[in-house]
């Protein structure tokens, strides 16, 4: 039964990766860049050349131990794993090259297109994104303003000092580092999905467009492709760094409360037991923060890789550099940790849904005022925080 219940489980993810727009996107990349990986490894027969080499080096081994009348049994292992690897090369050169590289280049090329057309008309997500952005910024500006405006009432400042901090407010908040690259971001992304539809329409020729505007429709994409990509690169550096330097503020801070604890436990003073009490939550609570600077360092890593593989493909892509290795490489491996990134998000997704609903349905069993009260005072528990950094637009890939 427990079996069954991870099937299920597992499904259940699969299909929730599928009905999700990055989720399918990425996972369609991922097939595509692989065959063209795949392509290239048998194109170059890289396989065949490294079971060459193995076999050189056993029949070496093999032919040293007859010299030295060595009947060990590695010696009987190293035999046989030299048969089995003729084996393999004996039926790899049997191996159709030129037919599976006409699926293997049919395969990329589908998938290639079905991405283009799944990613059709995701401008709308975009403008919703950037109308969101600036609603949220309006919003604060207007409660900042609402909270001077009250101040100002109970004549707590004066209104030269209001006018005062209501521009550094609106100054911190528009040219903020982060909010900054994040207006950038969805601006770009925008463009980039603009782009991909004029690219889509003209290539089935639903509409006809003069070379001059084409080529400054090419050349606004690969600015946005490339600039996107180093905000994102920038967003992730800067949160990583941040990331690691409250990592190792907690970390001090904890020695320091390790350390006093030590002196407390020495002096075995009773007025000191509370105040060691104090300390050894405060610890408690910095183990479990570190616990989720850690997730987000992961995640944070992870996301840069990505991004600096997504790189690659833009500048083989702008500079028309034609090796489908390291073109496959790189699409594969962003492809993949971003698949793992929403794969991860939808787990933490399924459990808090397990969680909320376990805890429903134990609220409605319980009908005891006392227990309910008692529930209520429990401190919550703390959730790994869900990093989820910007999208990178896969224009051209």
């Amino acid at each position: 039964m427990k079996v069954i219940n991870n099937i299920l489980e597992f499904n259940d993810k699969i299909i929730s990766v599928f009905n999700s727009l990055d989720g399918r996107d990425k996972v369609f990349k991922f097939i595509q860049y692989f065959s063209q990986l795949l392509h290239h490894l048998i194109d170059k027969k890289y396989a065949t050349r490294l079971l060459n080499t193995l076999i050189n080096k056993k029949k070496k081994i093999v032919n040293d131990n007859n010299t030295l009348n060595n009947r060990s049994n590695n010696n009987n292992n190293n035999k046989k794993i030299l048969r089995l690897l003729e084996g393999i090369l004996l039926r790899s050169n049997k191996f159709n090259d030129k037919l599976v590289k006409e699926r293997l280049k049919s395969l990329e090329s589908s998938f290639c297109d079905a991405r283009i057309v799944f990613r059709l008309f995701g401008f709308f997500r975009e403008f919703n994104n950037l109308i969101e952005f600036f609603k949220t910024l309006i919003e604060s500006l207007k409660q900042f303003k609402e909270n001077q405006n009250q101040e100002f009432k109970d004549n707590q400042i004066s209104r030269k000092r209001q006018i005062l901090n209501t521009l550094k407010s609106f100054t911190n908040i528009s040219s903020s580092f982060l909010n900054t690259l994040e207006l950038i971001d969805h601006s770009f992304n925008f463009i980039s999905e603009l782009n991909d539809i004029i690219f889509w329409g003209t290539r089935i020729k639903i509409f006809e467009v003069s070379d001059r505007f084409m080529d400054l429709v090419c050349k606004v994409s690969n600015f946005v492709w490339v600039y996107s990509l180093v905000v994102f690169i920038v967003r992730i550096i800067y949160g990583l760094i941040n990331t690691i330097i409250q990592i190792l503020k907690l970390k001090n801070k904890n020695q320091l409360l390790i350390k006093k604890r030590f002196e407390f436990e020495n002096k075995k003073q009773q007025q000191q037991q509370q105040p060691l009490k104090e300390e050894k939550d405060e610890y408690t609570e910095n183990q479990e923060t570190l616990i989720i600077l850690s997730n987000n360092r992961i995640n944070e890593i992870k996301s840069l890789i990505s991004a600096i593989a997504e790189f690659g493909l833009c500048v083989c892509s702008i500079y028309e550099i034609e090796n489908d290795g390291y073109i496959g490489g790189c699409g594969a491996l962003s492809a993949f940790i971003s698949l793992q990134e929403i794969w991860d998000e939808i787990t933490k997704e399924k459990q808090q849904s397990c969680e909320n609903n376990h805890c429903d349905n134990s609220n409605i069993d319980n009908n005891s005022d006392e227990k309910l009260q008692k529930e209520k005072n429990q401190p919550e528990n703390i959730q790994f925080a869900l990093v989820c950094p910007p999208i990178i637009h896969s224009s051209h890939n």
